[in-house]
């Protein structure tokens, strides 16, 4: 199966507001996957890249995820007035990975 890291931002105030971990999905094809993705996140606007350094030297631009938008409700009441927006313009950024992510963890030990 394919697992997924998701950034959400909020487009009109130009912030990052949850930043998800790596979470396995219930698809193991990229396009099964992409179709989800845009049943629950709007439609795609953009592709996410990455250069992978070849064997040869060479550099490659390698497909890694996408960037979709899409307009939601606030979750919760701001309390903010009358023309505080009860929308806002959700962008998220996909990466797409085939496993999950290794991660090592170094201790900086206190001399005591």
């Amino acid at each position: 199966m394919l697992h997924i890291q998701v950034t959400h931002i909020n487009v009109d105030r130009n912030c990052i507001y949850a930043e998800g971990s790596v979470y396995e999905t219930c698809h193991s094809d990229s396009g099964e996957l992409y179709r989800a993705l845009v049943k629950e996140y709007g439609r795609c606007i953009g592709k996410q890249y990455v250069d992978q350094k070849q064997a040869d030297g060479s550099v490659k631009s390698v497909h890694i995820g996408w960037i979709f938008l899409k307009r939601e409700p606030f979750e919760r009441n701001l309390n903010c007035g009358p023309k505080e927006p009860k929308t806002f313009l959700a962008e998220r950024w996909v990466t797409v990975l085939a496993d999950k992510p290794v991660v090592t963890t170094t201790f900086a030990y206190a001399e005591l």
